[in-house]
């Protein structure tokens, strides 16, 4: 593993298990600085290396570490005058990932995070986006029948009515099983245990999908290392009764070989050649995926793996989808407005979509075509890649 790298993790280790971080004989800043930025942890490694960072990095870091700590105090703010809100007008809800994984860490307000996620009943879900509105959040963003994006002063905000959405990769399970949240609320407060679950199921979903990268385990660390409420039988017998225990297997030793906490379950140990390939792809995703651009491929590779077909057919199918969406996939487009509520106007979508895509407006029809038409090599790699962390048999 590259010196950065290794001395990276380390800060994170360090960090989360409250020991100082002693200076590097020699690193490479810059690169240092890359890794915390695409992770999104500058404020954790200013605080934890500010005494020898290099002079030229210095001051970023800074800016960062005071900025992360501002917008969690506005952040707390606004979630306190929401809780006030929705409990005025009897609006139950919990919050979830990284707004409840903070309190694990030694400085909550240095695990930031760019969604605060809160879940409502169903029957509560147009009041509570009310509220919302009414407080002067913009709604950004809705996907039907899914969560909905709220935003004020760039403090963004997701409302749920479930915790999982059906998807390619969805187990019903895990469907089930954590749609029956409500079954482990207690005064507002989600079951611990539960909820460290959900982190888990959370994690395999990105690692399905878009990618993933430390922090979500920094999460599970910190949850598994502070909090003393964990029922570490119930959480090992309902791994495995929701399919989850082969993977979670690989995270838990993964975790103790990055930050040296041990989970209280047992779990095969790691290879180091694994270990260090895991470690330089998690590094390589930035914090949701996004800086590995192989990841793109991941949800078409999913759908071909699902498809009992010849391939050719369903590559087929799915770029005849892409060029011809739905009227509910179009309508929420920035480029396609004209037609919420006109849907006698989707053949004239499709038209402008498909010269968008010609021209580059919209998502290059180029990149798209490249993503169905991936090779079957890449789907082996793939395939190989999930197996290695149990996530497929």
């Amino acid at each position: 593993m590259a010196d950065e790298n290794s001395f990276f993790i380390q800060v994170l280790s360090d960090h989360l298990n409250e020991r100082k971080t002693l200076p590097p004989e020699t690193i490479d800043w810059s690169i240092v600085l890359k890794l915390s930025n695409i992770h999104q942890v500058e404020g954790i490694v200013y605080y934890q290396c500010k005494d020898f960072i290099s002079a030229k990095e210095l001051d970023r870091f800074e800016q960062r570490y005071f900025a992360t700590l501002y917008y969690y105090k506005n952040r707390e703010r606004l979630l306190t005058n929401i809780d006030k809100e929705f409990s005025n007008n009897s609006i139950q809800y919990i919050e979830i990932k990284g707004f409840k994984a903070a309190r694990y860490y030694p400085i909550p307000g240095l695990r930031t995070m760019g969604d605060n996620d809160l879940v409502v009943h169903e029957s509560d879900r147009e009041r509570a986006s009310k509220i919302l509105s009414d407080m002067g959040l913009t709604n950004q963003y809705e996907y039907t029948g899914k969560e909905r994006g709220y935003s004020l002063s760039n403090i963004h905000i997701e409302l749920h009515h479930r915790l999982i959405y059906d998807e390619v990769v969805t187990i019903e399970e895990q469907n089930l099983f954590f749609n029956n949240c409500w079954k482990y609320v207690d005064h507002g407060d989600l079951n611990h245990s539960f909820h460290f679950l959900f982190l888990l199921a959370h994690v395999r979903k990105h690692m399905l999908n878009e990618g993933v990268g430390i922090r979500q385990f920094m999460d599970i660390a910190a949850m598994a290392k502070n909090d003393p409420s964990l029922n570490w039988l119930w959480i090992e017998d309902k791994l495995k009764d929701l399919k989850l225990d082969h993977f979670t297997q690989t995270c838990f030793a993964l975790i103790e070989y990055w930050f040296a906490i041990k989970i209280p379950l047992s779990f095969p140990i790691i290879e180091e050649e694994f270990a260090e390939q895991a470690t330089k792809r998690i590094l390589n995703n930035g914090v949701y995926g996004f800086e590995d651009i192989n990841n793109r491929r991941n949800g078409v590779i999913n759908q071909l793996q699902q498809y009992d077909g010849p391939r050719w057919m369903f590559r087929t199918k799915l770029v005849f989808e892409k060029l011809f969406p739905s009227y509910e996939t179009l309508r929420i487009g920035h480029l396609y407005r004209f037609l919420d509520g006109r849907p006698w106007l989707l053949p004239v979508a499709w038209v402008c979509r498909i010269y968008n895509m010609a021209v580059g407006k919209a998502t290059d029809g180029k990149v798209i075509l490249d993503r169905i038409m991936t090779s079957d090599e890449l789907i082996a790699a793939r395939e190989k890649e999930l197996r290695q962390w149990g996530l497929i048999e």
